[in-house]
């Protein structure tokens, strides 16, 4: 797709030049600044915005936010599609894709079958598709660095954003628990908001460290953004988010591509047996658990995968309630209350399974669950043919998304999870047959 640099020399061409025309093999585009713009602008918002600025705007807000942005996301692809309005075309099908289509085609087909609400499971489908097929066009039209700066940019945004509100609208937030000292930026959940700017840390590193290949040094805002990111996310006051940081952090300046392994078989096994640990092992530990002042639950969260699992192995095991379906079905929460005692909080609750596992298996089924696994199996296949930047990309990118998924919600229609798990994968099926060429295009 990219040019190296051995191929390019000592090429100093105009912007045009550089990028090639809107259409043809490689698919190689001149980005004017509001297609990087428009870019930015649903990075942005796949962060969760516009969050709790509803409460100040109004809910019309989210839904101007949320239509906007889709179809901002098919104006891109269809405009960039081709110098003519003949060339133009939605989806451009290259074999290369193949996982992710028959993912995509898989859990289409499961939840019509399975939803008992097919006009919503369509609009959700669609929705999901979109975003997959958005990632895909990211991974056409930019080269690891320029993605990774279009990241850097809608974190500033983000950060921006996000720190706004806490200072004007302090009285506004849902204070809940041990939430109450901790910085929740655009959401009512620190969690949330802790994995948001772990997220924009580990891209933001992977840019430094791409950037020090070609000896290109950053400028002294871009460190102290670093480090007002790490500031935030102590002030989140979430422990495993800091834990996280630490380990996938370790993990890219330490590993690199120095060793190549299918890192989607890694997701798959590490969250098989993270799951089967936290719901056999850890109850045995309760007791030690309880000195150190730790919950053997981890908030609940145990009880809540087994009576999901229970509720899933006697009801839909093989199509589960459709896509993003089981929160919505009366049925499936009928059955995931009884459950739990009438006072319990997990009585109540209505969204979210806080493991991204179990959260394909209710909705998708058996089917989509290994459609799921299959995807990420096959795509990061041959991984010494993967080129080295996006292997290190693809690498941090998995580790971030796999321990986020152990105890907290990935899945979705939209969201910044789901849209770079989805460029992830395509990067991972980018494969050349040297790996270790770098496939980036050169600075002017």
């Amino acid at each position: 797709m990219y040019e190296g640099r051995a191929a390019a020399g000592n090429y100093t061409g105009n912007y045009s030049a550089r990028y090639g025309s809107f259409a043809g093999e490689n698919q190689n585009t001149v980005m004017r600044p509001w297609v990087r713009a428009a870019v930015i602008l649903v990075m942005f918002c796949s962060f969760g915005f516009p969050g709790t600025y509803i409460k100040v705007f109004g809910p019309s807000v989210e839904v101007i936010t949320r239509y906007g942005i889709f179809f901002l996301q098919l104006f891109l692809m269809l405009v960039l599609s081709g110098d003519r309005i003949g060339e133009i075309k939605l989806i451009d099908i290259k074999p290369k894709y193949t996982p992710i289509y028959l993912f995509l085609a898989t859990i289409f087909a499961v939840s019509m079958i399975a939803t008992s609400e097919k006009g919503e499971e369509v609009v959700s489908c669609i929705r999901f598709s979109v975003t997959a097929l958005f990632a895909i066009w990211l991974c056409e039209h930019f080269d690891v660095e320029e993605l990774l700066g279009l990241i850097y940019r809608s974190m500033i945004l983000y950060v921006a954003a996000a720190v706004t509100f806490a200072v004007l609208f302090p009285g506004l937030y849902d204070r809940k628990g041990d939430q109450q000292m901790a910085f929740l930026g655009m959401e009512d959940n620190k969690n949330v908001t802790a994995m948001i700017l772990l997220f924009g840390i580990v891209m933001q590193l992977l840019l430094w460290r791409v950037r020090t290949a070609d000896n290109v040094s950053v400028s002294s805002f871009f460190v102290g953004f670093l480090a007002v990111q790490l500031f935030l996310l102590v002030l989140s006051n979430s422990k495993g988010a800091l834990v996280y940081c630490a380990a996938v952090v370790l993990l890219v300046l330490a590993a690199g591509d120095r060793f190549r392994v299918n890192v989607g078989m890694v997701c798959v096994l590490s969250s098989i047996l993270f799951l089967v640990f936290a719901m056999t092992v850890l109850p045995m530990l309760e007791p030690l658990l309880n000195v150190i002042g730790k919950d053997a639950t981890l908030t609940g969260r145990v009880p809540l995968w087994h009576q999901l699992l229970d509720v899933i192995r006697e009801n839909h095991p093989l199509i589960g309630y459709g896509y993003g379906h089981f929160w919505y079905d009366k049925e499936a929460l009928d059955l995931l209350h009884v459950g739990f005692s009438k006072t319990s909080f997990m009585n109540e609750i209505t969204t979210g399974s806080h493991n991204s596992l179990i959260e394909m298996w209710v909705n998708t089924g058996l089917i989509g669950l290994l459609a799921y696994f299959a995807m990420l199996i096959a795509a990061f296949s041959r991984p010494r043919q993967i080129p080295a930047d996006k292997y290190v990309f693809c690498m941090a990118y998995m580790a971030f998304f796999t321990l986020s998924g152990f105890t907290e919600r990935c899945f979705g229609t939209f969201g910044y999870k789901m849209l770079f798990l989805f460029v992830a994968v395509a990067m991972g099926c980018q494969k050349t047959e040297n790996g270790s060429i770098k496939h980036r295009q050169v600075y002017n």
